[in-house]
């Protein structure tokens, strides 16, 4: 039970870790040193990373890119931490996770930053475990939703393009592939299992195979793409057969 247990919790963890990959981080620094290693460690975490060596710089990134989390240290030439974050909350994104770096005789920043919403509080030097949890912590319940929200939409597209029981299909496999977006199973079990018939799985299958969303790597396991994959590929062929009616 315990070897289970651990297995268990690795296995979450590395789903965690999959999430971060997915989001780009905005990290803002101005020591030299200090920003350069961090963001190093950061590139193993998160899919994309975007560097600033003061809030100035980091406030323009902010405007100009796509960001899912912030990562910023408070005392920065021309624009402070502090300041980066209330750029943020009051103009911008009022939601967007926001973990704060500090040092231990920066205290009195903590409760500007708790009014402000902080997510997250580190101080220096930073320990590499506490990094990464307070990052996943910060990030997760946005994380969680994201997923959720693309899943809502793949979900509608799915029952528009196929509809019945095409739809439980395919959220069957996604809910039942392991870390690396692999299925293992038979069409057999999955119609057991939904109640239908053999016939109507492997057809979706198939369906999936054609449009490049799942590949078969050997007997009984099938390789699933992204769900950002699914989601693009059914929204746009959902629109196309509404422009063909």
């Amino acid at each position: 039970m315990t070897r289970w247990r651990e297995k268990s919790a690795m296995n979450e963890r590395l789903k965690e870790i999959e999430i971060l990959k997915q989001l780009t981080i905005l990290y803002a620094e101005d020591d030299y040193t200090a920003r350069q290693t961090l963001a190093s460690i950061l590139e193993d975490y998160f899919g994309n990373v975007m560097v600033a060596k003061d809030g100035l710089e980091a406030w323009e990134i902010f405007q100009a890119n796509h960001i899912d989390i912030v990562l910023t240290d408070i005392v920065m030439p021309r624009f402070d931490g502090i300041k980066l974050m209330r750029q943020i909350r009051y103009n911008v994104k009022k939601d967007i996770p926001i973990v704060l770096i500090s040092a231990l005789t920066e205290t009195h920043y903590f409760l500007e930053a708790i009014k402000l919403g902080c997510n997250g509080y580190l101080l220096k030097p930073i320990k590499i475990d506490e990094l990464t949890d307070t990052l996943h912590n910060a990030v997760l319940p946005f994380a969680q939703n994201k997923i959720i929200e693309m899943q809502n939409q793949l979900l509608l597209a799915l029952n528009t393009l196929f509809g019945g029981k095409k739809v439980e299909i395919v959220q069957y496999l996604f809910t039942h592939c392991d870390n690396e977006q692999i299925f293992y199973g038979t069409h057999d079990e999955i119609a057991e299992h939904l109640n239908t018939r053999r016939q109507t799985v492997a057809q979706c299958f198939k369906d999936l195979t054609q449009k490049g969303l799942l590949q078969k790597i050997r007997n009984k396991a099938y390789k699933l793409g992204h769900i950002e994959d699914f989601t693009h590929t059914t929204i746009l062929e959902s629109n196309y057969d509404e422009e063909q009616i």
